[in-house]
């Protein structure tokens, strides 16, 4: 026969009970919150392809602009830094024997930031030691979600670091990631992407300091930008209608929900299968 429980023992079991399903609640309301957040910008920016007026502020460009040219250097002819062993910029004729994963990212949005920050030390792993290359995308279409157009000022100084210091690149990009301004804000100034570009490893001297203030690829940016847009990519075919897009040799990756955005086991045999393909 089982003993009976006493009263106190009762309330206690009754309880933990009551805590146990408090905190699965809570686990449920935030993965559902996060889904729910995540949702609403995957469907604002499935409209981002109709939109063709960009909008360009001119914080910091009164500085005088360095006569670098029009494009960036060191960009593969899909507008996209490539990177590989080492974290090192390679060219995209370079023959690699590796899957590539291409990211289109604008840095101001924070799906971006939900699918980078889980997969970006098993991604810095695979490209480091020369398993797979990377090649990012910097565009801007979300200046109206800042009060200090830091869409198209973040996207200008990707492109100054890939035109001065590329080997820097994967560290610069990560940290823009992790330090992304929610929408509606704007607190990394440009005084602040210098900070983030010398502790990334880049020289900051007077030129690259001159392309961050004076937005020197401003043109770069909105013509890109417009371009991915509104036309498929050249080598698949695919369309990019928001960020991020993944495409990994031609198979672009997709996800149904916010859980499956930030699993980074789930990317990982994505990239897999294509290498058995």
């Amino acid at each position: 026969m089982n003993e009976k429980l006493s009263r106190s023992e009762q309330r206690e079991i009754a309880r933990q009970k009551a805590r146990e399903i408090r905190e699965q609640q809570q686990k449920k309301e935030k993965r559902n919150k996060l889904v729910l957040q995540l949702s609403v910008v995957v469907v604002l920016l499935g409209a981002v392809a109709a939109v063709v007026a960009f909008i360009f502020g001119s914080q910091g460009t009164n500085a005088e602009r360095p006569d670098i040219g029009d494009t960036p250097a060191n960009m593969t002819a899909d507008n996209g830094i490539r990177l590989g062993e080492g974290l090192q910029p390679i060219s995209s004729t370079e023959q690699q024997d590796v899957p590539n994963i291409q990211i289109w990212v604008d840095y101001q949005c924070p799906v971006c930031q939900a699918f980078d920050v889980p997969n970006n030390q098993q991604i810095r792993s695979w490209v480091d030691t020369g398993v797979a290359t990377v090649e990012y995308h910097p565009i801007s279409f979300l200046d109206r979600s800042s009060v200090d157009n830091y869409s198209s000022r973040a996207a200008n100084f990707a492109a100054c670091t890939a035109n001065y210091s590329p080997e820097s690149f994967f560290d610069v990009n990560t940290i823009l990631m992790e330090r992304q301004p929610g929408e509606g804000s704007g607190n990394l100034t440009n005084d602040d992407l210098l900070g983030i570009a010398e502790e990334s490893g880049v020289n900051v001297d007077e030129e690259f300091t001159a392309c961050v203030e004076s937005k020197a690829f401003a043109d770069w940016i909105q013509e890109t930008t417009n371009e991915v847009l509104t036309t498929p990519r050249p080598d698949s075919g695919i369309q990019i209608s928001g960020t991020p897009s993944v495409i990994v040799d031609g198979q672009e990756y997709t996800w149904a929900t916010g859980e499956e955005l930030v699993n980074p086991a789930r990317f990982a045999a994505f990239v897999q299968s294509t290498m058995a393909e």
